[in-house]
């Protein structure tokens, strides 16, 4: 019998990441008697671990982050290495994975985990459980980086990239639905971003028989909401970012005849389309098979020197072809900007905001960022984003008209924390 329990720790960013990982975890042979929990961050963590840890052989913990949350990370984790002192509960294991492990291993190890899985975690999370229920250090796995008895960190080469094919999007024996990811990797450069590094450049797609049987567990659970995610939700199929209609009509047909046009989403949140991708017969696709009554869209600035420095890939031209189209088809646009990007001018802010009145007064929302200097993106060493006060009012203004949503004082904050942590854990 597997001796073996893990506790994956779950809040609301990464809940969709850990249904994927068990996902993975349920269709793993050799952990078919594996004690999978759940948990929330603090006290009903550190409940379940200490409960888990008094009649189990070994308690992996198991945390799935992205960087902006590196400081919440580390609080509940020291929180949580304090009560394994204080209980001296030598069988516990702590792991980290997700873009912020993979990007920054060195500081996740430095933060106090004893293993970083490095890279996609549906082969190696499953591999490196198995070598530590065996009694093993780990040390063996490909894609995870760990201390040493000495207090060294070591790192013996990245995960190697997984099929979609290979792996449910979520667990129904565990119980754990989510958004189906249909596609994987980004074919762009935008300097902002992190998923080239992360998923690589290669588009990878789940098939679409694949998907449908994804659509089939879901309402089999009785979740009849499908939601589908990817970079751009229109590259589905395609090898080189461009839109394959016939591909993504297929999928979206079959989905849409299985749950109901009504329970079908693509291109809103979690998702969104590049501009450059949007069409008119795109765009017919998703108002024929799908229940959005949105779409968002990618644009990330009004100046095209800014789309210039970062290497976007489309013009404003381009966002303004897409917002019209899309609200030809009788969908609301939801508009992703950034601001306080690397070199950014008022010249540049000026341009932004001259693009977003006009969206905004033909009827479009748009959805305001802060920039973030994320771990694994060309732009990882910039200083954070910062809004200027003319900026603030002017964004407040917009939210109280009902044209402006978003989190960007969350991530301006998000932003400052993260490159002080990053900092100071650079030095340990």
């Amino acid at each position: 019998m597997l001796d073996l329990a893990v506790v994956l720790v779950g809040h609301r960013k990464n809940w969709n990441s850990l249904a994927a990982l068990a996902g993975a975890l349920e269709v793993d042979a050799r952990l078919r008697e594996l004690a999978l929990h759940f948990a929330r961050p603090g006290a009903p963590a550190l409940a379940q671990v200490q409960e888990l840890a008094a009649r189990q052989a070994l308690v992996v913990v198991g945390y799935s982050f992205m960087s902006p949350d590196l400081a919440r990370v580390a609080a509940e984790l020291a929180e949580l290495r304090g009560m394994l002192r204080e209980g001296a509960l030598g069988n516990v294991r702590l792991v980290a994975g997700g873009p912020h492990a993979t990007a920054a291993w060195q500081s996740t190890l430095a933060l106090g985990f004893d293993y970083a899985v490095v890279g996609e975690g549906e082969a190696a999370f499953p591999e490196l459980l198995c070598e530590l229920a065996a009694g093993r250090d780990g040390s063996a796995v490909r894609g995870v980086a760990w201390r040493s008895l000495e207090g060294a960190r070591v790192f013996n080469g990245r995960a190697r990239p997984v099929s979609l094919a290979d792996y449910p999007p979520f667990s129904a024996r565990y119980r754990r639905q989510g958004p189906i990811e249909i596609t994987r990797g980004c074919v762009h450069r935008c300097r902002f971003c992190a998923t080239p590094f992360l998923a690589g450049r290669r588009l990878r797609h789940r098939p679409l028989g694949a998907v449908l049987a994804a659509v089939e567990s879901c309402l089999r659970e009785g979740v009849d909401q499908i939601r589908f995610i990817a970079p751009d939700s229109l590259a589905y199929g395609s090898a080189d970012g461009r839109p394959r209609l016939d591909l993504l009509e297929a999928l979206l047909r079959g989905a849409s005849e299985m749950a109901g046009r009504a329970n079908i989403f693509l291109g809103s949140f979690p998702s969104e389309v590049r501009p450059e991708s949007v069409s008119a017969p795109a765009v017919e696709l998703i108002a024929r098979y799908c229940g959005n009554d949105n779409l968002v869209v990618g644009a990330q600035s009004g100046s095209a020197r800014q789309l210039e420095a970062m290497r976007r890939g489309h013009t404003v031209a381009d966002v303004r072809r897409a917002v019209k189209i899309i609200q030809g088809a009788g969908l609301r646009a939801n508009v992703d900007i950034i601001f306080g990007l690397p070199g950014e001018t008022a010249e540049d802010r000026e341009l932004t905001f001259g693009l977003i009145d006009e969206l905004a007064a033909r009827g479009a929302r748009i959805h305001s960022h802060t920039f973030l200097p994320l771990p694994g993106s060309p732009w990882a060493t910039c200083p954070p984003g910062e809004v200027d006060a003319a900026t603030a009012r002017r964004l407040g203004a917009l939210a109280g008209q009902g044209a402006q949503y978003g989190s960007w004082q969350v991530q301006a904050q998000q932003a400052r924390e993260m490159v002080e942590l990053m900092a100071r854990l650079a030095a340990l």
